[in-house]
């Protein structure tokens, strides 16, 4: 009777485990997209922060008569602009390397799924050639051995 369940077990934990893998695939590739969605978000937060501080310098400078078109002004809000596009770059690449560490795990489960499906079914296969060398073994015709190899076995 284990000679028919166990390879059925075998299958059944394959596919167990592939399903597994595919809903961690799953998982992953969205929270891929949620990475870049929340990268988005805080590119966008960060330029309104960024705009808000140049716009009240500016305001500053111009209530206390300090023309912004030429001098240490206008260098000061040219640098604020360049560490503001600084500041953007850096949150899109740290939102999208975080987002591709995701897709990468993704595409490790699905290869997971798959090898672990066929070796299911490599595994109830490996389960049966036991169970006929073990009759083979009971039954006189192979020798007697229990081992999972093929070295006693009669094609004859």
């Amino acid at each position: 009777m284990s000679s028919i369940i166990k390879p059925i077990g075998s299958i059944f934990q394959g596919e167990a485990n592939a399903a597994a893998a595919r809903y961690n695939a799953q998982v992953s590739q969205q929270n891929a997209l949620i990475a870049r969605q929340q990268g988005q978000a805080a590119m966008q937060a960060q330029q309104r922060s960024s705009a808000r501080a140049i716009g009240q310098a500016l305001a500053l400078y111009g209530a206390s008569g300090v023309a912004t078109d030429s001098g240490s002004p206008l260098d000061v809000l040219a640098d604020s602009a360049r560490m503001a596009e600084l500041d953007k770059l850096t949150i899109q690449y740290n939102s999208e390397l975080k987002s591709y560490g995701f897709e990468t795990q993704s595409t490790l489960d699905y290869f997971k799924e798959r090898t672990s499906r066929a070796a299911g079914y490599l595994n109830a296969a490996a389960d049966v050639a036991e169970s006929m060398e073990k009759a083979a073994g009971k039954g006189g015709g192979g020798g007697g051995s229990t081992s999972s190899s093929f070295s006693n076995w009669s094609y004859e």
